[in-house]
């Protein structure tokens, strides 16, 4: 089974107020946006989303498990580069 690619990921998130009700005349302007780096193992791509994984096990076997998986939209993609595989 071949190695997985290691990508490094600059992306954008959404955030939200606080947590409960609002009232709307004393929010921000906006809320800040988190820009997020995400480093890990290229696990899928899509047109979509691109899907990465912070651990894998079984590396060496027939059949590999995956934890801390998280689905980036390309449309929140800043930058995304190749560091190995």
């Amino acid at each position: 089974m071949k190695k997985p690619k290691i990508v490094y990921i600059e992306w954008v998130d959404s955030c939200s107020g606080e947590e409960g009700w609002e009232w709307i005349d004393a929010m921000p302007a906006e809320y800040c946006a988190a820009n997020i780096v995400t480093c890990g193992m290229l696990l899928s791509k899509s047109k979509r989303f691109i899907r990465v994984a912070h651990s894998m096990g079984h590396a060496n076997s027939g059949r590999r498990q995956a934890i801390g998986v998280i689905d980036i939209p390309r449309v929140a993609i800043q930058k995304m580069k190749y560091l190995a595989g």
